[in-house]
C-alpha cells in the first residue's frame, strides 16, 4: 500500500510538472526587428498577459541608461515599442551594441540589439548588378507584409518563411528569373506547406537563395 501510494505521489508530481511547463509564460520579449539596425530605427516586441506595470530600457555595455521606451501598464497583449536610434537627449547613439531591458512584476529580461551607422538601403542606390534582400515592409504586420529583393545576375530564385522552430510555411518564389528588382506579397492567413489557416503571432524569418547569394531577415506577425 505504502509503494502505491508513493507511485501515485510522483505520478502527481510529473503530471504537475507537465501542466505547468505547458503554461504559457505570462511574459516575453522579444528579440528587436531589423537587427542589427541603422538610423532608421529598430521594433522592440514585448507581450503580457497579466495586468502589471512594465518598465522597458536601453542601455550602453556600461550599464548606463540610453533611453527609457515604457514606463506604465499597459494592456494585456502584443505591444511594439518604435525606438529610433536616439538617446534621452535626442541625439543619435554611436555605432556598438546595446542592451535592451524589461522588468514586469517578478519577470526579468534582457535582448542584445545592434546598432551600426549605415544608411537605409532604397532602390534608389542599390546598384544594378548587387544582390539584396530589403526588410519587408509593413513590420511587424497583420495579415499581410511586401518582401523586395533585387538580382544581380538571372538565374533560380527561392524565397521561403519559415517559423521559429524552422519549419517551412510558405513558398513565395520558386523558379527563373531573370536579373531586375522584384517584391512579393507573403499573406499569413493561410500557411501553403503546412495546408491551415491564420499563422500564429510570433518571430518568422524569411530566406531567399539565388546562385550562391543567400541571405534571411526576421519578420514580426502580430494577430
Amino acid at each position: 500500500m505504502s509503494y502505491f501510494r508513493f507511485y501515485l505521489s510522483i505520478s502527481f508530481l510529473l503530471i504537475l510538472h507537465s501542466m505547468l511547463i505547458a503554461q504559457p509564460a505570462q511574459f516575453a520579449l522579444y528579440q528587436n526587428v531589423p537587427d542589427p539596425f541603422d538610423s532608421s530605427g529598430t521594433s522592440i516586441i514585448y507581450r503580457i498577459s497579466t495586468p502589471t506595470f512594465v518598465n522597458l530600457w536601453v542601455e550602453d555595455t556600461l550599464s548606463m541608461l540610453v533611453k527609457s521606451l515604457v514606463s506604465s501598464q499597459p494592456d494585456t497583449g502584443w505591444h511594439v515599442v518604435e525606438w529610433d536610434a536616439r538617446n534621452q537627449n535626442g541625439n543619435l547613439i554611436t555605432p556598438g551594441n546595446y542592451y535592451c531591458k524589461m522588468t514586469a512584476n517578478t519577470f526579468r529580461d534582457s535582448i542584445i540589439m545592434h546598432y551600426q551607422e549605415t544608411l537605409g538601403i532604397t532602390e534608389d542606390n542599390l546598384d544594378k548588378w548587387t544582390y539584396n534582400l530589403q526588410q519587408n515592409y509593413p513590420n511587424p504586420f497583420n495579415p499581410s507584409t511586401t518582401i523586395k529583393y533585387q538580382l544581380g545576375n538571372d538565374g533560380f530564385v527561392s524565397l521561403k518563411v519559415f517559423n521559429a522552430l524552422g519549419e517551412e510555411v510558405a513558398e513565395l518564389v520558386n523558379q527563373f528569373q531573370k536579373a531586375g528588382s522584384y517584391s512579393v506579397v507573403f499573406d499569413a492567413t493561410f500557411c501553403h506547406s503546412c495546408e491551415s489557416r491564420n499563422l500564429p503571432s510570433g518571430v518568422y524569418v524569411y530566406k531567399i537563395t539565388a546562385g550562391n547569394y543567400t541571405e534571411s531577415k526576421k519578420m514580426i506577425l502580430l494577430q
